[in-house]
């Protein structure tokens, strides 16, 4: 407050009472609500600014910096993030990596065992399969026998059953022929 009217405010108020007057006088300026609310807003706006300036400066620069310190923080983290979010980036690459170099060998490796095993089943093959496929033929070869052997006796019965159901004539030219069918062999 002591301050409050030193030389330059006292000056500056005097050149605006002066000037108030003047346009006051010639009808510039005109009294009513709005000019002194006006008048009075700026009054306050002066007394604020001379008795509290520099509380409200300090205020505001402690905001300031306050408002600086947060932006500076986020601004850190956020550094923070996008490097974590590199290194995985990263990590993920290589995994990917990793992975397909894994499938090539897979790949590799599987096509040797089959090699490997394909040729293990030629080896094989002769000492498994042939003696299964001889036993086969075998069995084969009885059950065949077995089949001719039915069809024969089938066929004989067959024969038998038309010889004794023919008529009587006919038997004695069948004996005959079938005799020397057996002489001729």
């Amino acid at each position: 407050m002591k301050n409050l009217l030193n030389r330059e405010t006292g000056i500056m108020v005097i050149v605006g009472l002066l000037l108030f007057s003047v346009l006051t006088s010639k009808g510039i300026i005109i009294y009513n609500e709005e000019i002194l609310v006006a008048l009075s807003f700026f009054g306050f706006v002066i007394f604020t600014y001379q008795t509290f300036g520099k509380e409200i400066e300090e205020s505001l620069n402690a905001r300031s910096e306050e408002a600086k310190e947060g932006l500076q923080n986020f601004i850190s983290l956020k550094e923070d993030f996008i490097k974590k979010s590199i290194e995985e980036y990263k990590k993920q690459l290589s995994f990917n990596v990793v992975m397909s170099k894994l499938k090539d060998l897979s790949l590799i490796e599987m096509t040797n065992i089959g090699k490997e095993r394909e040729k293990v089943l030629q080896i094989l093959k002769p000492q498994l399969v042939l003696p299964k496929l001889n036993n086969l033929s075998i069995s084969q070869a009885i059950g065949l026998q077995k089949l001719q052997s039915l069809v024969a006796i089938s066929f004989l019965g067959a024969v038998l059953e038309k010889f004794r159901s023919s008529k009587s004539k006919q038997k004695p030219k069948l004996i005959r022929q079938a005799i020397q069918h057996l002489k001729s062999k």
